[in-house]
Formats: structure tokens, C-alpha cells, sequence
């Protein structure tokens, strides 16, 4: 199951970073009528993002090497039993279909698209069949959320991966995919307080229990997609110039990197990086949030969330 994980990780990654383009290419306002909108659901349950060894302070070489990978591989498998009893906790969540239902409901927008034209692939693996098939866009917004938590337990994070991809046919047959524009959305909860041992953090996760994580998640996916549908406004495109290596956003006493997007006592947006390396990153502490009510769904009368609209929505 684990190397099942991290081998359909590896995919992902090799996917999304396939080809850039020399520098961002700058990107039409709005992206596209009738845009083609790819989301890519490649997680089925919370995940650890583990931090990896510096090859180099392993001294390099192939016994360096063997020793990063014996590192690695112990800090995933104590990461992945550290995890078990949170998700034990989120098993009934489906943060897909939460990440799903947000996408359609807010990517309409007059910065990406009014008629967007989405298409859903449940794994990785099958949205690269489907490039490899040319049953893809040649033109398409790539969309891969995730929720994850580090390897410390300090932080659950929940991101979205906007890509712009253009799909070109080469004279082998094969597709050349050029990825034109590529940022991550991440909104991060933060414990309160830390401790050195990742096992008393979890205890302070799971403590505090199932509706209150799922609220976060929700509140995450909602904050994520409205920082992607805001950067693509007008009034978000004209920051993406914007950088100030020196410049940090104060949430609760602590700072974070980056320019000041957007802030309530609550949270706050940061705007951090330039070119490529651009990001914005949303930071909440993590508290017990009101639990929204369920309603039944107009269409199939299944019990669903009720809406509940951002403090940041544009």
C-alpha cells in the first residue's frame, strides 16, 4: 500500500513537470471560453509529505545514496504509522468529491473561463493515457488537488496545482506536453502549539476529532480554490510581477514568507516567489470550526454540505 503511495506520487510528479517552457508564458484574459479544465484526482486518503535527505550531507556517491534511501524510506514508513489514527478519523471524508464540487462551482469566472469544460480523471495514471492516447485537450487547464499532512504533524495542508498545458504531437507519434503556467494554491492549518515528537501532535490532531477535521479540510478546499479563481482576476494578475524577497505576513505572533494578498484575524493569503517559483500559500491555526449543516441535493436528494461561502471569495 505504501509503495503503492509513493509510486503513484512519482507519476504525478513526472506528469505535471514533464516540459516547461523556458519562462511562464504569459496567459490570455479570461484563459479561454469553452476552456478545457482537467482535474486530476490521484489521492484516495490523507497523505504525509516527507521531508527528503540531502544527498550530499550523506557524503555522496553510491554509499551516500544507499544511505538517503534507507533514511527516507524509514522516515516514510514511521510517517505512514504515525498517520493511521487520523486517518482512521477521516475515512467517511471524501475530499474529492469536496475539491470536485468546489472546482465546478467557482472556476466560472470572467479571469479563467465562463464556459469552462471539465473532464475528470480519477488517477494519475489515467490522465497520462489519456495525453498519451490524444483523448486529452491540446489545450488544457490541469487541475491536482491534495491534502496532506508533513512529516512532524505540525501542519495538514490542503493544495491545488494549476497548470496550463499545451499537447503537441511529435513526429514519433508521441505527445510533447509544455506546460506554460504552473503554481500551487496551499492553504496550511498550524497546531497551535509544536513539539519535537511528530507522535504528540498527532495526539493533538485527533484530538480534535472527526467533524472538526473535516471542517478544516473544507474550509481548506474552499480558501485553496478561491486563491486560484482570485490570482486569475484582474486584480490578481496584476501581483504576479510582484516579489519581495525581505517581505512576511504575521499570523497569531508567528511570520510567514511573502507578500500580503488578503488577511482576516483568522487567516491570512501570502503571495511568495516570482516567475516559476511563485506561490500562494493561505495559513490558518488550527481550531475546532463550525460544522456546516447537511441539506439533501436538489439532483439526488443525497445528503450534501451546505454551501458555505469564503470570507475571501472575490
Amino acid at each position: 500500500m505504501m509503495f503503492r503511495r509513493v509510486f503513484a506520487s512519482m507519476i504525478v510528479a513526472f506528469f505535471v513537470t514533464a516540459a516547461h517552457a523556458a519562462k511562464p508564458i504569459v496567459q490570455p484574459m479570461p484563459l479561454g471560453e469553452n476552456l478545457a479544465v482537467e482535474i486530476v484526482l490521484n489521492q484516495q486518503e490523507v497523505g504525509v509529505d516527507v521531508s527528503q535527505t540531502n544527498a550530499m550531507a550523506a557524503g555522496g556517491g553510491l554509499l551516500g545514496a544507499l544511505i538517503v534511501a534507507g533514511v527516507d524510506n524509514a522516515r516514510t514508513k514511521n510517517a505512514e504509522e504515525r498517520i493511521v489514527p487520523i486517518r482512521d478519523l477521516l475515512i467517511a471524508y471524501r475530499f474529492n468529491d469536496a475539491f470536485e464540487r468546489e472546482l465546478r462551482a467557482k472556476l466560472p469566472s470572467e479571469g479563467i473561463s465562463t464556459t469552462p469544460v471539465f473532464t475528470v480523471q480519477n488517477t494519475s495514471l489515467g490522465a497520462i493515457d489519456a495525453q498519451n492516447n490524444r483523448q486529452a485537450a491540446a489545450r488544457a487547464f490541469v487541475l491536482t488537488p491534495r491534502y496532506a499532512f508533513d512529516n512532524r504533524f505540525a501542519q495538514m495542508t490542503v493544495r491545488v496545482n494549476a497548470q496550463m498545458v499545451e499537447r503537441q504531437p511529435k513526429s514519433n507519434g508521441k505527445i510533447k506536453a509544455v506546460i506554460g503556467f504552473n503554481r500551487s494554491y496551499t492553504f496550511q492549518f498550524v497546531l497551535p502549539e509544536t513539539s519535537d515528537e511528530p507522535e504528540v501532535n498527532v495526539k493533538a490532531w485527533t484530538a480534535f476529532g472527526a467533524d472538526a477535521l473535516t471542517a478544516m479540510l473544507d474550509e481548506g478546499v474552499r480558501q485553496s480554490v478561491d486563491m486560484l479563481v482570485f490570482d486569475f482576476s484582474q486584480e490578481g494578475r496584476k501581483q504576479w510581477e510582484s516579489y519581495d524577497r525581505k517581505a512576511s505576513v504575521r499570523l497569531a505572533g508567528r511570520s510567514y514568507p511573502g507578500l500580503t494578498v488578503r488577511e482576516a484575524p483568522e487567516w491570512v493569503w501570502a503571495r511568495a516567489g516570482k516567475g516559476w517559483l511563485q506561490a500562494m500559500n493561505g495559513y490558518r491555526i488550527a481550531a475546532a470550526l463550525p460544522v456546516p449543516a447537511m441539506v439533501p441535493d436538489a439532483a439526488t436528494g443525497a445528503e450534501m454540505p451546505a454551501k458555505v461561502e469564503s470570507p475571501a471569495t472575490p
